[in-house]
């Protein structure tokens, strides 16, 4: 369910991305297509670099701070 979520979420804010940027740059038609394939991309990468780190170690970070005071 994570991952139709990020790709959903992914593509989402590229197409966002895509139309403020459009809207700024003054350019007449949205290219939907190019976004969504950008979208997916970044989806892609989001998904690989989250499953490099370990669960346990952003939950130990708390802890450690914890531990010091």
């Amino acid at each position: 369910m994570r991952y139709i979520m990020t790709f959903f979420w992914g593509i989402i804010l590229v197409q966002m991305i895509n139309y403020i940027l459009g809207s700024m740059t003054n350019v007449a038609n949205l290219d939907f297509g190019m976004a969504l394939v950008i979208g997916i991309v970044f989806s892609f990468l989001v998904i690989i670099l989250g499953s490099m780190f370990k669960d346990d170690e952003f939950s130990s970070v708390g802890e450690h701070h914890k531990l010091q005071k």
